[in-house]
């Protein structure tokens, strides 16, 4: 299970973004709460092309602040020390959990350090975000939550040969996948 961990950019992060923009009440909160400097008024009265250019101005500007280049920077290199510094051990657990070997998988997997507090994960192109602000063991843990859906998903294909358009929400099969760990237990393997 190899990971890489980079910043895909200000149009990666604004599409990932508007992805969850009408979600739900806590995202619109959330992101608001860590982007003071977005007016919601203007944002909400905005067309959805123009939400798009607004955000790119104004995180192109938030990103372009020396502390915050330095920040994403800095996370790169201690995720990535981080991960390689539980890797085996959590190789280990995810194989003994999954009852298989789990070393080889995902070898290709893309960890995009993004400016949005959601963190979702697409599974078409082994990639996933966490927000910049996480710690390591932050990180971490939402990397063990996003590798179980990987995992879940890779055993679940393999029992029923289904279609993976069925793993997104609000299917029961993502409802599942959510529920195969409760997050105390992640905890067990960092």
């Amino acid at each position: 299970m190899d990971i890489t961990h980079e910043f895909p950019g200000i149009k990666y992060c604004v599409e990932s973004i508007l992805e969850f923009h009408e979600e739900s009440y806590w995202w619109r909160e959330a992101f608001f709460h860590f982007y003071p400097q977005v007016d919601k008024e203007r944002f909400d009265s905005l067309s959805a092309q123009q939400r798009a250019e607004y955000l790119h101005d104004v995180l192109d500007e938030f990103c372009n602040k020396d502390d915050v280049k330095s920040s994403i920077e800095s996370k790169i290199i201690k995720y990535q020390s981080h991960w390689s510094l539980h890797k085996n051990q959590i190789e280990d657990a995810f194989s003994k959990a999954f009852r298989c070997d789990t070393k080889n998988m995902f070898n290709n997997m893309v960890y995009n350090i993004s400016f949005n507090p959601v963190s979702p994960r697409y599974l078409n192109s082994n990639s996933y975000d966490i927000f910049y602000l996480n710690g390591e063991c932050g990180a971490l843990g939402i990397t063990l939550h996003e590798m179980i859906h990987f995992l879940w998903f890779y055993v679940w294909k393999k029992l029923f040969n289904d279609s993976a358009l069925e793993y997104k929400t609000p299917h029961l099969k993502w409802v599942f996948s959510e529920k195969v760990l409760d997050n105390r237990q992640c905890n067990e393997f960092i």
